[in-house]
């Protein structure tokens, strides 16, 4: 009778993976540990790839995940114990493996003379691209010019991010704006209240760590519709911004869609 108890499993390395990513399992069996092998296949097949076959601990390993095609993959481990018996562990499934040049790298919001935690009139958000855009797949026809949108910002309540998780987007009659959603991680609005401000759409090219990139800014106007419907946010918080994959750099790469975290100190915003 085999009385032998043997676990393993493999460690969730996060949503999205670039670069050189770090993969660990943890395994243990009365039988003792022969080996681990950490595996990948792409998201809905059975086709695994052993990254890396470990004999003693830490079961960890870096995944050179440049050497593989964008896209989700699922993650297991095998344990192979002293008698040579094989356990599997669970998958990890659905990471995506996300290597693109272009990227959203930061998002920042800025209060001009108006009320601090409050979105008014002369406030701005800014998008910053890792590189320059084709500034027409952020919304067509697009050259960077001064262009009119609208704002909408939506209460968290709305959308199940909670009341400090009011998000917003930029809409552009008759087409689309293709620049995400904003989590702005504070109380902007109202319970179950949504607020639209007419907005102005800019671009620039600056250059960060000597690329040149590019910065689309959103400079808000005054309330369309919700007008007392708002009110002034005191949590200090980083924004997190999810870019869309529509975004485009000049050479017609697409966007990561990998979500980019507000850099810098913590702040109230607007």
């Amino acid at each position: 009778m085999d009385n032998t108890v043997s676990s393993v499993s493999v460690e969730d390395p996060g949503a999205y993976l670039t670069g050189n990513a770090t993969l660990t399992a943890t395994a243990n069996s009365t039988a003792g540990v022969g080996s681990v092998r950490i595996q990948t296949a792409p998201t809905g097949t059975s086709t695994w790839t052993t990254r890396f076959t470990l004999t003693g601990a830490p079961y960890s390993c870096g995944w050179e995940t440049r050497t593989v095609p964008d896209g989700p993959y699922d993650l297991r481990a095998i344990l192979t114990d002293g008698a040579g018996k094989e356990t599997i562990s669970a998958n990890v499934a659905g990471r995506r493996v996300d290597n693109s040049p272009l990227r959203g790298v930061d998002v920042q919001a800025f209060n001009s003379a108006g009320i601090q935690g409050l979105l008014d009139a002369g406030d701005t958000i800014s998008f910053t691209y890792s590189q320059q855009i084709n500034l027409a797949s952020v919304t067509p026809g697009w050259t960077g010019a001064a262009l009119p949108v609208t704002v909408r910002l939506r209460d968290g309540s709305i959308l199940g991010t909670g009341n400090s998780g009011d998000t917003l987007d930029v809409q552009r009659p008759g087409s689309t704006v293709n620049l995400g959603t904003v989590n702005t991680k504070g109380n902007f609005a109202k319970n179950r209240r949504t607020i639209t401000y007419n907005a102005t759409l800019t671009a620039a090219t600056v250059t960060v760590a000597g690329v040149l990139s590019t910065v689309v800014t959103v400079t808000l106007g005054g309330v369309v519709s919700g007008s007392g419907s708002n009110r002034t946010s005191s949590t200090a918080a980083a924004m997190v911004w999810a870019p869309t994959s529509t975004v485009s750099t000049t050479a017609g790469l697409a966007s990561s869609i990998a979500p980019a975290i507000e850099t810098g100190t913590l702040d109230r915003d607007f």
